[in-house]
């Protein structure tokens, strides 16, 4: 695909979401949770990254990506501090099997995300407001697990806050471990403990949930092992 930057919105001091349109017609339709590989030429060097869109899926006009500052990131770097609108880029279609299937995943959904792993839960949220079956929403529940290092670094904190008081289907947890002094919220990270606190113990009900991880490979891998001891 060829795609034309079209704004670029800062979210927070160190995350930023670039806005793809494409250069003649619509782009290409994908499902909530799914990424593009985008290809960069940064001062010669050739290369490509996966970025999950963070849009909802029933927005043709445009892919969202967000992209957090990593350090000493080649990458993000060149993403946050260099492009401008109107530059060109070429990206691969949508692709990968990390989504929301209601027709396998069931009604009750748990998505845990660390850092920018809010962008895929973003796109499955919307997708949900935005699907037309007002009856098959009002049966959802999706409970994002929102884990962040420091408060400033929290992803689209007021959309969601919104999005959770006007959607009964949405609960949201908020968890910093890297608390400021005076922060009054949830710490820690995101273990056994928690997710039995926040769903409770009953085995039956935990195994009919459908779980969502999306985060850097550590926060993956902790989660995963965190589900077991409950699952």
């Amino acid at each position: 695909l060829t795609l034309i930057v079209s704004e670029v919105i800062e979210d927070t001091a160190s995350t930023k979401t670039i806005r793809f349109k494409a250069e003649n017609g619509l782009l290409p339709p994908f499902q909530a949770g799914q990424y593009i590989n985008l290809f960069l030429n940064i001062k010669g060097t050739e290369t490509a990254r996966p970025y999950a869109i963070s849009s909802a899926p029933q927005q043709r006009g445009y892919y969202d990506l967000t992209i957090k500052r990593v350090a000493n990131g080649f990458v993000s770097h060149y993403l946050l501090n260099d492009v401008s609108v109107g530059e060109h880029f070429q990206s691969t279609g949508p692709m990968g099997t990390f989504y929301h299937n209601p027709l396998f995943h069931g009604n009750d959904l748990v998505f845990l995300a660390g850092g920018s792993g809010i962008a895929p839960a973003r796109s499955m949220i919307l997708n949900m407001i935005k699907n037309s079956l007002q009856q098959q929403k009002a049966e959802q529940k999706l409970h994002l697990i929102y884990a962040s290092s420091y408060e400033a670094d929290v992803i689209y904190e007021n959309e969601l806050k919104r999005l959770e008081q006007e959607n009964d289907f949405l609960t949201i947890t908020w968890l910093i471990s890297r608390p400021t002094k005076n922060y009054s919220g949830r710490t820690g990270h995101v273990d056994a403990k928690l997710l039995t606190e926040l769903l409770g113990n009953d085995l039956d009900k935990l195994q009919e949930k459908m779980f969502y991880i999306s985060g850097h490979s550590r926060f993956h891998e902790f989660c995963a092992e965190q589900l077991n001891c409950i699952l």
